[in-house]
Protein backbone atom coordinates (compact mmCIF):
# COMPACT_ATOMS: atom_id res chain seq x y z
CA UNK A 1 0.00 0.00 0.00
CA UNK A 2 1.43 3.34 -0.99
CA UNK A 3 1.57 6.06 1.60
CA UNK A 4 -1.12 8.72 1.37
CA UNK A 5 1.08 11.60 2.58
CA UNK A 6 4.37 12.08 0.76
CA UNK A 7 7.55 12.99 2.57
CA UNK A 8 8.46 16.64 3.03
CA UNK A 9 11.67 17.84 1.43
CA UNK A 10 14.26 18.49 4.16
CA UNK A 11 15.46 22.02 4.86
CA UNK A 12 19.01 23.04 4.09
CA UNK A 13 20.77 23.26 7.43
CA UNK A 14 24.09 24.66 6.21
CA UNK A 15 23.96 28.28 7.41
CA UNK A 16 27.17 29.15 5.54
CA UNK A 17 25.23 29.34 2.26
CA UNK A 18 22.85 32.19 3.15
CA UNK A 19 23.77 32.88 6.76
CA UNK A 20 20.58 31.19 8.01
CA UNK A 21 18.79 27.85 7.59
CA UNK A 22 16.49 27.71 4.56
CA UNK A 23 14.56 25.35 2.32
CA UNK A 24 13.87 25.18 -1.39
CA UNK A 25 10.32 25.05 -2.71
CA UNK A 26 9.49 22.43 -5.30
CA UNK A 27 7.63 23.65 -8.40
CA UNK A 28 4.37 21.71 -8.69
CA UNK A 29 2.10 22.38 -11.68
CA UNK A 30 -1.58 22.43 -10.84
CA UNK A 31 -4.58 24.56 -10.01
CA UNK A 32 -5.54 26.36 -6.81
CA UNK A 33 -9.24 27.07 -6.31
CA UNK A 34 -9.59 30.45 -4.61
CA UNK A 35 -13.39 30.74 -4.49
CA UNK A 36 -15.05 28.28 -2.08
CA UNK A 37 -18.21 28.19 -4.18
CA UNK A 38 -16.20 26.83 -7.14
CA UNK A 39 -18.44 28.79 -9.55
CA UNK A 40 -16.43 27.96 -12.68
CA UNK A 41 -16.66 24.18 -12.30
CA UNK A 42 -19.13 22.60 -14.72
CA UNK A 43 -21.33 20.66 -12.30
CA UNK A 44 -22.24 19.85 -8.72
CA UNK A 45 -20.45 16.55 -9.15
CA UNK A 46 -17.20 18.39 -9.85
CA UNK A 47 -17.64 20.64 -6.79
CA UNK A 48 -18.49 17.70 -4.54
CA UNK A 49 -15.41 15.83 -5.75
CA UNK A 50 -13.16 18.76 -4.84
CA UNK A 51 -14.46 18.88 -1.26
CA UNK A 52 -14.41 15.09 -0.92
CA UNK A 53 -10.75 15.16 -1.92
CA UNK A 54 -10.12 17.98 0.54
CA UNK A 55 -11.60 15.86 3.33
CA UNK A 56 -9.55 12.83 2.26
CA UNK A 57 -6.33 14.82 2.37
CA UNK A 58 -7.11 16.25 5.80
CA UNK A 59 -7.82 12.77 7.13
CA UNK A 60 -4.57 11.50 5.68
CA UNK A 61 -2.61 14.26 7.41
CA UNK A 62 -4.26 13.53 10.73
CA UNK A 63 -3.53 9.81 10.45
CA UNK A 64 0.20 10.40 10.23
CA UNK A 65 2.05 9.01 13.26
CA UNK A 66 4.42 11.90 14.11
CA UNK A 67 6.96 9.71 15.87
CA UNK A 68 7.19 7.38 12.90
CA UNK A 69 8.17 10.19 10.51
CA UNK A 70 10.61 12.06 12.74
CA UNK A 71 8.11 14.64 14.04
CA UNK A 72 7.70 13.39 17.58
CA UNK A 73 9.18 16.62 18.98
CA UNK A 74 7.58 18.92 16.41
CA UNK A 75 5.40 20.66 19.02
CA UNK A 76 3.69 20.32 22.38
CA UNK A 77 1.13 17.54 21.88
CA UNK A 78 -1.06 18.10 24.94
CA UNK A 79 -3.47 20.79 26.14
CA UNK A 80 -3.72 22.10 22.59
CA UNK A 81 -7.19 23.66 22.82
CA UNK A 82 -6.45 25.64 25.96
CA UNK A 83 -3.14 26.89 24.61
CA UNK A 84 -4.74 28.00 21.34
CA UNK A 85 -7.59 29.72 23.14
CA UNK A 86 -5.32 31.64 25.50
CA UNK A 87 -3.09 32.72 22.62
CA UNK A 88 -6.10 34.05 20.72
CA UNK A 89 -7.40 35.82 23.85
CA UNK A 90 -4.02 37.51 24.37
CA UNK A 91 -3.89 38.57 20.74
CA UNK A 92 -7.38 40.01 20.93
CA UNK A 93 -6.73 42.04 24.08
CA UNK A 94 -3.42 43.28 22.67
CA UNK A 95 -5.16 44.55 19.54
CA UNK A 96 -8.00 46.41 21.27
CA UNK A 97 -8.01 50.18 21.36
CA UNK A 98 -10.06 51.11 24.39
CA UNK A 99 -12.47 48.80 26.16
CA UNK A 100 -12.82 45.22 24.88
CA UNK A 101 -16.11 44.37 23.19
CA UNK A 102 -18.48 42.71 25.64
CA UNK A 103 -19.62 39.93 23.24
CA UNK A 104 -16.01 38.94 22.55
CA UNK A 105 -15.16 38.90 26.25
CA UNK A 106 -18.24 36.75 26.87
CA UNK A 107 -17.16 34.38 24.08
CA UNK A 108 -13.68 34.03 25.55
CA UNK A 109 -15.08 33.21 28.97
CA UNK A 110 -17.56 30.72 27.49
CA UNK A 111 -14.79 28.98 25.60
CA UNK A 112 -12.62 28.85 28.71
CA UNK A 113 -15.47 27.16 30.57
CA UNK A 114 -15.94 24.60 27.79
CA UNK A 115 -12.39 23.63 26.86
CA UNK A 116 -12.43 19.82 26.72
CA UNK A 117 -10.69 18.07 29.57
CA UNK A 118 -9.70 15.29 27.19
CA UNK A 119 -9.18 15.52 23.44
CA UNK A 120 -7.28 13.76 20.66
CA UNK A 121 -3.70 14.92 20.97
CA UNK A 122 -0.31 14.44 19.46
CA UNK A 123 -1.55 14.56 15.87
CA UNK A 124 -0.06 16.53 13.02
CA UNK A 125 -2.04 19.77 12.61
CA UNK A 126 -1.59 21.85 9.47
CA UNK A 127 -2.82 25.06 11.11
CA UNK A 128 -4.18 26.76 7.98
CA UNK A 129 -5.90 23.98 6.08
CA UNK A 130 -8.23 25.54 3.53
CA UNK A 131 -9.17 25.18 -0.10
CA UNK A 132 -6.77 27.79 -1.46
CA UNK A 133 -3.82 26.08 0.21
CA UNK A 134 -4.32 22.97 -1.91
CA UNK A 135 -2.97 22.35 -5.42
CA UNK A 136 -5.08 20.06 -7.61
CA UNK A 137 -3.67 18.08 -10.50
CA UNK A 138 -6.59 18.84 -12.80
CA UNK A 139 -8.08 22.25 -13.68
CA UNK A 140 -11.53 20.87 -12.86
CA UNK A 141 -10.60 18.75 -9.86
CA UNK A 142 -10.84 14.99 -9.31
CA UNK A 143 -14.06 14.60 -11.32
CA UNK A 144 -12.50 16.25 -14.37
CA UNK A 145 -9.11 14.55 -14.57
CA UNK A 146 -7.48 14.72 -17.94
CA UNK A 147 -9.71 17.51 -19.28
CA UNK A 148 -7.69 20.25 -20.89
CA UNK A 149 -4.44 21.95 -19.88
CA UNK A 150 -3.57 22.63 -16.28
CA UNK A 151 -3.81 26.34 -15.51
CA UNK A 152 -2.15 28.39 -12.82
CA UNK A 153 1.02 26.43 -12.15
CA UNK A 154 2.29 27.35 -8.70
CA UNK A 155 5.31 26.66 -6.50
CA UNK A 156 4.47 24.43 -3.54
CA UNK A 157 5.92 25.25 -0.13
CA UNK A 158 5.91 21.57 0.65
CA UNK A 159 5.01 18.66 -1.55
CA UNK A 160 1.71 17.29 -0.30
CA UNK A 161 -0.68 14.46 -0.76
CA UNK A 162 0.52 13.23 -4.13
CA UNK A 163 0.43 9.44 -4.09
CA UNK A 164 -2.66 7.70 -5.47
CA UNK A 165 -4.85 6.22 -2.76
CA UNK A 166 -5.58 2.47 -2.98
CA UNK A 167 -8.71 2.01 -5.01
CA UNK A 168 -7.98 4.97 -7.26
CA UNK A 169 -9.22 7.82 -5.06
CA UNK A 170 -7.38 11.11 -4.88
CA UNK A 171 -3.80 12.00 -5.64
CA UNK A 172 -2.18 13.47 -8.70
CA UNK A 173 -3.01 10.47 -10.89
CA UNK A 174 -6.73 11.20 -10.57
CA UNK A 175 -6.70 15.01 -10.65
CA UNK A 176 -6.75 15.24 -6.88
CA UNK A 177 -4.46 17.12 -4.51
CA UNK A 178 -0.81 17.06 -5.53
CA UNK A 179 0.56 19.56 -2.98
CA UNK A 180 -0.40 21.21 0.30
CA UNK A 181 0.87 24.76 0.86
CA UNK A 182 1.66 27.03 3.81
CA UNK A 183 2.80 24.79 6.64
CA UNK A 184 4.16 27.69 8.68
CA UNK A 185 1.53 27.21 11.42
CA UNK A 186 1.81 23.43 11.58
CA UNK A 187 2.43 21.75 14.91
CA UNK A 188 1.31 18.78 16.99
CA UNK A 189 -2.04 19.00 18.71
CA UNK A 190 -5.73 18.19 18.52
CA UNK A 191 -7.12 18.61 14.98
CA UNK A 192 -10.72 18.95 16.23
CA UNK A 193 -10.18 21.39 19.09
CA UNK A 194 -11.94 24.65 20.03
CA UNK A 195 -8.97 26.72 18.88
CA UNK A 196 -8.16 27.26 15.19
CA UNK A 197 -7.89 23.58 14.22
CA UNK A 198 -7.82 22.20 10.71
CA UNK A 199 -11.48 21.18 10.65
CA UNK A 200 -12.76 24.59 11.74
CA UNK A 201 -10.56 26.42 9.25
CA UNK A 202 -11.49 24.05 6.43
CA UNK A 203 -15.21 24.70 6.88
CA UNK A 204 -14.86 28.43 7.56
CA UNK A 205 -16.15 29.41 4.12
CA UNK A 206 -19.41 27.53 4.72
CA UNK A 207 -20.24 30.12 7.36
CA UNK A 208 -19.80 33.07 5.01
CA UNK A 209 -22.78 35.43 5.12
CA UNK A 210 -25.14 35.28 2.17
CA UNK A 211 -25.37 38.11 -0.26
CA UNK A 212 -28.48 38.90 -2.25
CA UNK A 213 -29.09 36.20 -4.83
CA UNK A 214 -26.34 33.93 -3.51
CA UNK A 215 -25.98 30.83 -1.36
CA UNK A 216 -23.26 32.33 0.81
CA UNK A 217 -20.52 30.67 -1.21
CA UNK A 218 -20.74 32.29 -4.64
CA UNK A 219 -19.05 35.53 -5.53
CA UNK A 220 -16.61 35.35 -2.63
CA UNK A 221 -13.05 36.44 -3.34
CA UNK A 222 -11.53 33.71 -1.24
CA UNK A 223 -12.00 31.21 1.53
CA UNK A 224 -12.21 33.91 4.20
CA UNK A 225 -15.51 35.37 3.01
CA UNK A 226 -13.77 37.66 0.57
CA UNK A 227 -11.46 39.11 3.22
Amino acid sequence: MKRQVTSARPSWGDTSVLGTPFYLMEFVPGRIFVSPGLPDLPSGEHRAAVYAEMARVLGAIHRVEPGAVGLGKFGKPDDYSRRQLERWARQYHASVNGAPEAPVVALIEWLRAHVPEQEPSGRLVHGDFRLDNLVFGSPTGPAGRGTGPVKGAVPAARRGIGDPVPGGAGGGASGGVVAVLDWELSTLGAPYSVGPPDVAIARHAVGCPRTEGSTGLENQKGSNCGG
